[in-house]
């Protein structure tokens, strides 16, 4: 998709009420970077997990994040954080072993 160079060039709102609709969607995508903290906290982080990981051949960690809901991102706990990574590590790699 070709994309206005003020897209591009934008120097980021100073509040998320502020983020043009065409770039929030292009966000919460993945088909563009944020520019500053206020646009990376604006990010629907759930729904960006789910657009870009399909793309990189990850859609068992997508569904295994849509069965735990927002409680992944409420991990505090480094030994809980831990076991998380590792399990999607596996996923991953059992992922791109079958798909082989």
């Amino acid at each position: 998709m070709k994309m206005p160079d003020s897209v591009h060039t934008r120097k980021g709102a100073s509040k998320a009420s502020l983020i043009p609709d065409n770039v929030l969607a292009l966000l919460h995508a993945g088909e563009l970077e944020s520019v500053n903290l206020t646009e990376w906290q604006a990010v629907d982080h759930i729904h960006l997990v789910q657009s870009v990981l399909p793309h990189v051949y990850l859609s068992q960690l997508v569904d295994q994040l849509e069965e735990t809901g927002d409680d992944w991102l409420r991990i505090s706990d480094t030994k809980e954080t831990k076991r998380i990574v590792t399990k999607a590590k596996r996923t991953i790699l059992k992922t791109q072993t079958e798909q082989k």
